[in-house]
């Protein structure tokens, strides 16, 4: 049996429509294109972020090497942890490339967030 919500479509299986939740379903659609099939599960949450207000955000920052044939992740260094503040839904690479100055190359660089505290 179908059943719709707010331009979702799902047929048989259990399915949360609201908040776009479900398992077991056989087909769920959407309207956009996004169709699963099968023992699928798809959560959205429909929490509005305001990216105007001001955030802390913990990162952990990383240097890789790689393999210059492959391109493959060779090996891995921790470089430090930092808090930054975003604001207006600024590039947290960007923030953080600024707080390392000469230290950032974007090429071996890798920039984890690891909490967010918004206000």
């Amino acid at each position: 049996m179908a059943q719709t919500h707010n331009s979702l479509l799902a047929t048989t299986g259990t399915a949360t429509i609201n908040g776009y939740s479900g398992t077991s379903i056989t087909t769920i659609t959407d309207g956009s294109g996004l169709t699963l099939q099968g023992n699928s599960t798809i959560n959205f949450s429909n929490q509005i972020q305001n990216n105007m207000a001001p955030r802390q955000v913990q990162v952990a920052v990383f240097t890789i090497t790689r393999d210059e044939d492959t391109n493959e992740i060779n090996s891995t260094t921790f470089v430090k942890e930092l808090w930054v503040e975003q604001k207006n839904g600024t590039s947290i690479d960007l923030i953080v490339a600024k707080k390392l100055d000469k230290d950032f190359d974007p090429e071996t660089t890798i920039i984890k967030v690891l909490s967010t505290v918004s206000f």
